[in-house]
């Protein structure tokens, strides 16, 4: 039905004149489900493709990285969507919270648009190595998701996420 639907509003476009990228990979593709408890008691889930890998820093565990299963590489930022969950706090007692333009002003990215999960209001942005992400507070955690090479799926991905407290 759905391929059915996508074929339609294909050849219907086409014939108005101008074209439509349809991507039905994405449509039909299986999902997986992650859950995730962050060290400040957030719960975050997101879905991903059931053909792709979702694997944890050893050091650092609360940073992931998403990537298609046949090109896995462990702890990869690059080639990958990279999802890192951090405090932002200026100390260690967490005395000064810095806000999300702060966090954003700090990593040097630029603010292309205001955006939102379930539980979260945050930004996508363009970093300064060049590569798209989200920003989002929640309570005691910054949440980035960045990818170079994979904004769709990235961007998919994010509108699936949700985070709520524990």
């Amino acid at each position: 039905m759905t391929k059915r639907i996508l074929a339609l509003l294909l050849i219907a476009t086409t014939a108005a004149g101008f074209a439509l990228v349809v991507r039905p990979v994405q449509a039909a593709t299986k999902w997986q489900t992650f859950s995730f408890t962050t060290s400040a008691g957030n719960h975050l889930n997101l879905k991903y493709p059931a053909n792709w890998t979702l694997g944890k820093f050893e050091n650092y565990p609360e940073n992931f990285t998403l990537q298609p299963s046949d090109t896995f590489q462990k702890e990869a930022t690059k080639n990958a969507i990279f999802i890192s969950i951090t405090g932002h706090c200026m100390n260690t007692q967490c005395l000064t919270v810095l806000s999300l333009n702060d966090m954003v002003r700090e990593t040097g990215a630029k603010v292309i648009r205001k955006t939102s999960i379930k539980g979260a209001t945050g930004y996508h942005v363009r970093f300064s190595d060049k590569s798209y992400g989200y920003m989002f507070i929640k309570g005691d955690d910054l949440i980035k998701i960045s990818t170079d090479i994979y904004p769709t799926w990235m961007r998919t991905i994010v509108q699936t996420m949700s985070i709520s407290p524990q």
